[in-house]
């Protein structure tokens, strides 16, 4: 209640009985309302306060306790990707170690990898290629930086009940490596795919099928193929995860034919943040490599905003204290 209402009524109180004002009375009752007034705020003011202090630090630590509870998505082993994505400030990086057989006479040896983004809740980003490529050959062995990638990836749908999470993502490939020294493509490629994933009774089911549009060597324009990959990963024990993928790609020219591929691959997560992974690669037609074994490591680093969401609380408790 306004203390001016207050008194208003208290002096339409004393005419309508037709009794005379007592200022002095009404002065002492104004005091009155004064003080009532101002104990009320002193005794209101600090509790509202210490509650939301203790808002802003239960929200602090939720934020702390989401930031331990971060948990790496990797898509590494396999060739395909989730079409689900890395919740929204997670950075991540994903790399690891292969050794590709070419030929009889060639076997090459890379570092490759990827830095992954949650850029929004339904949008990613990544960055990734060889950091270092080495190319043995009977006659030659050249190492050094090879072809890096830029790609993006939106979810469209995600995935409910019944229906899986679907996705399109574009890739486009930049020759940053020497290709006089049989190192990179030396040529801009771009991949259009679409991606599909699904739990089903503890399986983890993800399918994949890229348009590419590889750039021809020493000539304009561009050859064309496709590519499949279809992939299933089903826990085993404690962290302990097996991956099978089957894929392949169709002719590229009359140099490149098509090839299937077939993987195998073994996953430990021995903390949350941590993947570490290990398999093969095998290649059943003459069109493609051989043989390949790798492994590697994925490891969520942190979520960004929450992060700076955190700092920020931590900020503002900082002032707020006396």
């Amino acid at each position: 209640m306004r203390v001016g209402c207050h008194n208003s009524r208290l002096a339409a109180r004393h005419r309508s009985k037709g009794r005379a004002i007592d200022y002095r009375s009404l002065a002492k009752s104004r005091l009155c309302c004064w003080l009532i007034s101002a104990l009320s705020i002193w005794l209101l003011v600090p509790p509202a306060a210490c509650r939301l202090r203790a808002d802003d630090a239960n929200s602090g630590k939720q934020i702390v306790q989401e930031l331990q509870l971060l948990e790496a998505n990797p898509n590494r082993p396999s060739d395909s990707n989730s079409a689900d994505l890395l919740k929204p400030g997670v950075l991540q990086l994903e790399y690891g170690y292969s050794r590709e057989w070419v030929s009889k006479d060639e076997a090459q040896s890379t570092i490759d990898g990827e830095v992954r983004f949650g850029l929004m809740k339904n949008l990613e980003v990544r960055w990734g290629g060889n950091p270092w490529i080495r190319d043995a050959t009977t006659s030659a062995t050249n190492q050094g930086f090879g072809d890096q990638y830029l790609a993006t990836q939106w979810r469209f749908r995600e995935a409910g009940k019944r229906t899986p999470s679907l996705a399109l993502s574009y890739v486009i490939n930049l020759p940053a490596a020497d290709e006089r020294q049989g190192l990179g493509s030396g040529r801009v490629d771009n991949s259009f795919i679409f991606l599909t994933s699904k739990e089903i009774r503890g399986f983890t089911c993800d399918f994949n099928a890229v348009y590419n549009l590889i750039g021809r060597k020493k000539a304009d324009g561009h050859d064309q193929n496709g590519e499949f990959f279809l992939t299933f990963q089903h826990g085993i024990y404690r962290g302990l995860s097996l991956i099978s993928e089957w894929g392949g790609d169709t002719q590229l020219n009359s140099t490149d034919g098509g090839f299937a591929t077939n993987l195998w691959a073994l996953t430990f997560q021995p903390q949350p943040k941590v993947v570490l992974d290990v398999g093969f690669e095998a290649h059943d037609a003459p069109g493609g490599p051989p043989k390949r074994i790798f492994f590697g490591i994925t490891y969520a680093v942190s979520n960004l905003y929450r992060r700076h969401a955190a700092r920020g609380t931590a900020n503002q408790h900082k002032s707020a204290a006396p």
